[in-house]
């Protein structure tokens, strides 16, 4: 464990007992604002190299298997926002288009990671449930899972 380190970032946290001084965090807006105009500006990172489909492949010129979903809702950054939510949810729904995940998938996951995920839940306030299902999602219950972003790992969670 790193010098003063209490625990390790795998351990849940325990609650303080009863009387225990409790740490109060403040932030100053103005300090805050300060010390981020003093950082240089972000670059975005370079685009990663990515082999381009084989030559004779078919599906190197075929649309999206989801493209009239942004046929439907509009993919341009400028338009995005929580307003978008429901008529999102009312296309996907509306279409029969969009396959509902399969129990097996997440039965596989389970058995593979069922017990690893019970230690790291239990004495938390994180469901199993919910772990399962970011899981599932995220990375398809595949461990070396890496996104485009850098999010890596069955939660693909971005390193530091």
């Amino acid at each position: 464990r790193p010098s003063g380190c209490a625990r390790r970032a795998s351990e849940p946290a325990k609650l303080p007992t009863p009387g225990t001084k409790r740490i109060t965090v403040q932030i100053d807006p103005a300090e805050q604002a300060a010390l981020l105009a003093a950082l240089p500006p972000m670059q975005a990172p370079a685009p990663a190299d990515v082999p381009d489909a084989p030559k004779g492949s078919a599906r190197a010129s075929e649309p999206g298997r989801y493209s009239w979903f942004w046929d439907k809702v509009s993919p341009q950054i400028d338009q995005a926002g929580p307003h978008r939510l429901a008529p999102a949810l009312n296309v996907l729904s509306a279409s029969g288009k969009v396959s509902a995940p399969r129990l097996q998938s997440l039965q596989d996951i389970v058995r593979a990671e069922g017990a690893q995920i019970l230690r790291s839940t239990v004495g938390t306030s994180v469901s199993p449930a919910l772990v399962l299902a970011v899981i599932a999602v995220e990375s398809a219950g595949k461990t070396n899972a890496v996104s485009s972003a850098g999010a890596a790992g069955l939660m693909q969670l971005m390193p530091d």
